[in-house]
């Protein structure tokens, strides 16, 4: 099975019927309450705050949505939304609830990196990570791949860094590259990516991220 670990399929039209085709599982990911609840009807979900949400966006409203979730996302920082302190704690309330529900967290880090990397939770997941992958990887954390390793050689040097066993596909759909949409069906070819930085096969990148995906929806 295919993995996109880290989409927003509401916004991305046929998303799950693709997923279906292609046999590619996706992580439908909310952004606030009313997104989070389209997320319901995938078959694996999570819910959360976006830091672009965090002043409007009340946390409270995504708890009893967490009985049915399988993570908690997708919550962070970006000082592009505002002061990192304030954001963080509408971040570290989210975390405290993924704790409480016993659920892993997907975390956006843009330009937050170090403020991220000092989150005390191990069910970690790094959604576009841009940062030095070494405390991460260390700490048992993963790190999605997407379709920005096909335009970018920071992230193929962190795709060098990460061990096939902490690395989740995703494509943050719809967010658009070249000014095309991602979708589910890029993943193939971002694992080929993968496959060609790891020297290994395009089918052990696929089985490999397939048990992660597993791994950090279920835990350890």
């Amino acid at each position: 099975m295919w993995v996109d670990a880290h989409i927003h399929a509401y916004h991305v039209p046929g998303a799950r019927e693709e997923g279906k085709l292609l046999g590619i599982a996706l992580l439908c990911t909310g952004e606030d309450a009313e997104t989070s609840k389209k997320c319901m009807e995938y078959e694996y979900r999570a819910v959360g705050i976006h830091p672009a949400n965090w002043r409007v966006a009340k946390v409270e409203e995504i708890v009893p949505l967490l009985e049915k979730a399988y993570a908690v996302g997708e919550i962070g920082m970006d000082p592009k939304y505002g002061p990192l302190e304030e954001q963080r704690k509408v971040y570290l309330e989210q975390v405290a609830l993924a704790e409480e529900h016993n659920l892993p967290i997907v975390v956006h880090s843009r330009n937050a990196e170090k403020e991220i990397l000092s989150t005390d939770y191990d069910r970690v997941y790094l959604h576009w990570y841009k940062g030095d992958p070494k405390e991460a990887v260390e700490r048992g954390w993963y790190v999605g791949v997407g379709p920005w390793i096909l335009y970018s050689k920071k992230i193929r040097k962190i795709v060098e860094a990460v061990p096939l066993d902490l690395v989740l596909t995703e494509t943050d759909g719809p967010v658009r590259f070249s000014g095309v949409s991602a979708r589910p069906s890029w993943i193939p070819r971002v694992a080929e990516e993968i496959a060609r930085i790891k020297g290994v096969s395009v089918e052990e990148v696929k089985e490999s991220v397939w048990e992660n995906f597993q791994r950090f929806i279920r835990g350890p």
